[in-house]
């Protein structure tokens, strides 16, 4: 995780979350960098040796689940309706805008892209998926803004009308077997078919998984344990598999952080390891999702005297 003096950044800030991508993200220059693989070297974002600052936004989606069966979109359709644009006009208006760094969900909520068999266990995806995710990648380096895909979402264990994926998403969680299926037709095959592409940040296993446990009923499906589970046993089949950085989206503060009344440093290594021994099931860098309302909780970074070093007492190291 970045380790930098903290400016006031204003709330309007590009980033949905505030410390997307580590809080770091947000304190970027707005250089365009030129094609070079960002990598992690003790507790910075490297190219060529030199420290990088990025500047992000949380695109997530255009048109929800994106990628697979024709769905995804380079273009947009109708000159009329902007609405209807592609992912080429987003991200090359994300880079006129001096923005070097996007967040996508790739696979929204599982209704679209994942294929079960009979016994609830993960096949594989729908047809066209992993291929699209390396175009936006080659529209990510056309451009020169660094592609950070997000593999799952809280939305996967949803309460859906209408969809029959949800209790399969929430058996899996609860079925190491069933989480290994997804891990080997999923996961795997999507991290070794792009296992060096330079502008491709990083893989981050979920969005704001915290509200499957923690959220509203409509969410809620499964428990703390076998959330962190799920995430160590990803995070250590991703680092067995590519050298690119693995993290997770956070929800906030309050699952991050060991001070009083929040609920521990759940993605450490300590954590993921007493989740699932193995020497792989850790996270690259953290990210800390920030929303307003999150001030009351004392959970703000924009509030004096809460650096990150405040919330944070134990960082990634990868030295």
């Amino acid at each position: 995780m970045l380790e930098a003096p903290m400016p006031r950044l204003p709330l309007s800030t590009p980033f949905a979350l505030l410390a997307g991508f580590s809080l770091g993200f947000l304190m970027a220059s707005s250089t365009v960098l030129d094609a070079q693989e960002i990598t992690i070297e003790g507790t910075q974002f490297v190219a060529n040796g030199e420290p990088v600052w990025l500047n992000g936004i949380n695109a997530a989606w255009i048109d929800w689940n994106d990628c697979g069966d024709g769905r995804f979109r380079e273009f947009q359709t109708d000159p009329n309706d902007r609405a209807s644009r592609g992912w080429d006009e987003a991200i090359a208006s994300y880079a006129a805008a001096g923005i070097n760094s996007v967040r996508v969900w790739i696979d929204c909520d599982g209704t679209h892209v994942l294929r079960y068999d009979e016994q609830g266990n993960v096949t594989g995806t729908v047809d066209g998926f992993i291929a699209d995710v390396g175009r936006l990648l080659d529209i990510g380096q056309k451009y020169g803004v660094y592609i950070m895909p997000v593999l799952t979402s809280f939305d996967h264990a949803r309460e859906k009308n209408g969809e029959s994926t949800w209790p399969n998403w929430r058996a899996l969680l609860d079925n190491d077997a069933k989480i290994d299926s997804y891990i080997n037709n999923v996961v795997i095959s999507l991290v070794t078919t792009y296992p060096d592409h330079t502008y491709l940040l990083a893989w981050e296993i979920g969005n704001e998984p915290e509200w499957m446990y923690a959220g509203s009923a409509e969410q809620r499906g499964t428990t703390k344990e076998r959330v962190m589970m799920f995430h160590a046993r990803v995070a250590a089949a991703i680092n067995k598999n590519t050298v690119k950085p693995v993290t997770t989206g956070t929800a906030g503060w309050q699952w991050m952080s060991d001070r009083d009344g929040f609920n521990g440093q759940l993605y450490s290594d300590a954590s993921l390891r007493e989740a699932f021994d193995d020497p792989d099931a850790q996270l690259d860098f953290f990210q800390i999702h920030y929303y307003r309302w999150m001030q009351s909780q004392g959970a703000s970074p924009f509030d004096d005297g809460k650096s990150i070093a405040y919330f944070l007492q134990t960082q990634p190291d990868r030295r």
